[in-house]
């Protein structure tokens, strides 16, 4: 009976020591009532020294780390204070024995991962706090680099209307070359100033409350005027909006639109550009999966502006990285530069107004841009 006895402990002794993390059996006031031997690895004393100790002598956060567990379900990590005083972190785990009023803390050692991934987020930092100094720097240089560049397009042009004399056919053709390259990296630099100002700290909306109608039709009007001189018929229909009353930021609205027709614009030669705006059905909320309270009225809650042109198809590579501004795509099919630029940054700044973007593209439809954005302000919580 005795040797059966000890046979037993001995089983279970051995089975707490082989466990391959350190283990800690404690009373619910955190009174350490045995470890294992990787636990005196670990903090590097002997059982002698642990077991009678309160486990915040060892874990000094490990009240508030048990909490932690309990209510949320994960596991900590936290700091260890071992004998030799070298940083050590563990990561914890708890089980209860409420019927022997027992805690069992598992401590698996996690220092080197934990380390690494510190330092791996200080070398993050170190890089965005770089990438968000380059933005404010070249947003805030931007109109001395735009100016520059303007005046070459607007003294080559000065040239072409005969500012300085009739010019002979060969100097035509080179300055016309100048003047189309000028406006060209006008429109590029441009565009890439707006992604680096929707990157950088400098990026804010203002909310008011306006006529969306009213809005669109100011801004289109000039639009009309220029895809007329390219022979491209632009249609625009404001319809079938319910409420012209929509809380957002006016400028921020303009400047989506202007982008997205400025890039149809420059990559359609033919055909026509169509603008519709409209509240979304329920169909298409659920098709988009946005999901709010159970409400029959949510799509008036919501406009959505879908764009589309008669441009080149996107190839497969160019629409699975639209949004993607500095990937380089093999074969690009043949459109400015400064498109590249545009969508990813108007993509950021539908995001800021709480909204979603979608690009398609399919042979024979050109390119189809449908924005959502609700009317009504969004509260980041």
């Amino acid at each position: 009976m005795f040797l059966n006895a000890l046979f037993t402990k001995v089983k279970k002794d051995d089975l707490f020591n082989l466990y391959p993390d350190a283990t800690l059996i404690l009373q619910s006031d955190g009174k350490i009532l045995d470890v294992n031997n990787q636990t005196c690895n670990l903090f590097e004393y002997s059982r002698f020294n642990m077991v009678g100790e309160n486990i915040t002598k060892y874990v000094p956060d490990a009240i508030n780390a048990m909490n932690k567990i309990t209510s949320e379900n994960k596991t900590e990590i936290v700091k260890l204070e071992c004998a030799s005083k070298v940083e050590k972190y563990g990561e914890i785990s708890i089980t209860d024995d409420e019927e022997n009023e027992k805690i069992y803390l598992v401590i698996r050692d996690v220092t080197k991962k934990y380390q690494k991934q510190n330092s791996l987020n200080g070398e993050f930092e170190i890089a965005k706090n770089i990438i968000d100094d380059k933005n404010v720097y070249l947003t805030n240089s931007s109109n001395e680099i735009l100016s520059c560049t303007g005046s070459i397009e607007s003294f080559s042009k000065a040239l072409i209307d005969g500012v300085g004399g009739a010019l002979t056919s060969k100097q035509e053709k080179y300055v016309n070359i100048i003047n189309k390259n000028a406006k060209e990296l006008l429109y590029n630099l441009d565009k890439m100033f707006l992604l680096f100002k929707t990157e950088s700290k400098l990026f804010n909306k203002t909310y008011k409350t306006f006529d969306i109608v009213n809005l669109i039709n100011d801004t289109t009007k000039k639009w009309n005027d220029l895809f007329k001189a390219k022979n491209l018929r632009f249609n625009c229909d404001v319809q079938e909006i319910a409420y012209r009353n929509v809380c957002l930021d006016p400028v921020l609205v303009e400047l989506i639109i202007d982008n997205i027709l400025e890039a149809s614009y420059k990559n359609t030669e033919v055909g026509t550009v169509n603008l519709t705006i409209q509240n979304p059905t329920n169909e298409f909320l659920n098709e988009k999966e946005i999901e709010a309270q159970e409400d029959e009225n949510l799509y008036k809650r919501y406009v959505v502006f879908e764009f589309k042109d008669s441009s080149a198809p996107l190839n497969e590579e160019e629409n699975t990285s639209i949004f993607e501004p500095y990937k380089l795509i093999k074969n690009p099919q043949k459109r400015s530069m400064g498109t590249k630029f545009t969508y990813p940054a108007v993509r950021k700044i539908v995001q800021s107004l709480g909204g979603n973007i979608w690009i398609t593209s399919k042979p024979s439809l050109g390119v189809a841009v449908t924005i959502l954005l609700p009317i009504e302000r969004i509260t980041k919580k």
